[in-house]
């Protein structure tokens, strides 16, 4: 069986937030959820193709999809043996009730990762998050003061612990940009993080026009080797994608008006995503090319340095003409 050792499912575009320079073009009003029964044989037919270590699930707001439960329980049961992580806002836990029920279930397998895009919202957030759990939980600080690999369970650091603790295990000392863990009895985990700086996109909003852009036309090696995006490859609508440009954007630009030139559009439109029947070799080529971070001729599309821009993420989306 071949091996991908990363891969989102990209389940909806529909989000609450309007996070500027979001990679996924949410911060419009961009509509469709995917529903599971419509894409579950072609996902049983990848599941015997690809083995996927560790899986996401995210949109837009996975949370957000009708069918979110669905996902779960579909993935989780096609890869049983695969590292999985809800990435959410963590604004929607409310519409699930089951979810601690459902992470109990996949005990240890299945994760929760809050990314929450306002920096005032971060004491509503994590008491969303603590309202989840039934009984008690330990709550880990990172200690951004020691070195790597130090967590505390007060904020005032003054009991520390190595990440060989067996108690916090790698998944939490594992990605430095979470800010607090919560791990309960029934070895539940769930992440924190604030998330409230973007990098530039390859889709610009011009408020003066008030239409959007595309203004890049990059060097490929240079663009790759910038990009913050290059190892989220996708599944989406059954099919598999380098980067969530190549999934989202052919989407997002039948949804709105994008002014892109001629050659821009051939690349908007030429991209050719995986399919789970693909020849053993054909498929082995293109994950190839992800699993050792390739260009392609999309990745012209993206700009070739980033520099983040702080925001606090709202509800209003933008108004923009909407494609005809």
């Amino acid at each position: 069986m071949l091996s991908l050792g990363y891969c989102e499912f990209y389940i909806t575009n529909v989000c609450n937030l309007n996070c500027p320079r979001c990679n996924r073009f949410n911060n419009y009003a961009f509509s469709g959820h995917q529903q599971w029964d419509d894409y579950a044989h072609i996902y049983q037919a990848w599941s015997k193709r690809i083995d996927i270590p560790r899986i996401g699930i995210l949109g837009g707001e996975p949370l957000l999809n009708p069918e979110f439960d669905k996902w779960l329980k579909g993935i989780a049961e096609l890869w049983p043996c695969s590292q999985i992580m809800i990435m959410t806002n963590g604004t929607q836990f409310d519409r699930w009730p089951d979810l601690y029920h459902w992470l109990d279930e996949y005990k240890g397998r299945v994760r929760v990762d809050v990314n929450r895009h306002n920096r005032d919202a971060k004491t509503s957030t994590l008491s969303k998050i603590e309202s989840l759990f039934p009984g008690t939980y330990r709550k880990f600080y990172i200690n951004s003061d020691s070195d790597k690999g130090f967590f505390t369970e007060s904020p005032d650091h003054d009991q520390q612990y190595r990440f060989e603790d067996h108690e916090i295990g790698p998944e939490i000392w594992s990605d430095t940009t979470f800010e607090i863990a919560y791990r309960d009895q029934n070895n539940i985990l769930i992440r924190y993080a604030t998330t409230d700086s973007f990098d530039n996109i390859s889709v610009e909003f011009d408020p003066v026009a008030g239409s959007l852009r595309m203004p890049y036309m990059s060097d490929t090696e240079r663009a790759i080797s910038a990009c913050n995006n290059k190892w989220s490859h996708h599944l989406s609508k059954g099919k598999l994608y380098k980067c969530s440009v190549t999934a989202v954007l052919p989407e997002f630009v039948k949804q709105y008006e994008v002014h892109m030139t001629d050659e821009q559009h051939a690349l908007v439109t030429g991209y050719q995503a995986a399919e789970a029947d693909w020849t053993d070799t054909k498929l082995s080529d293109f994950l190839t090319n992800l699993n050792e971070c390739h260009s392609i001729a999309q990745c012209q599309l993206c700009p070739e340095s980033f520099l983040g821009q702080p925001f606090a993420a709202g509800h209003n989306k933008i108004r923009i003409k909407k494609a005809i």
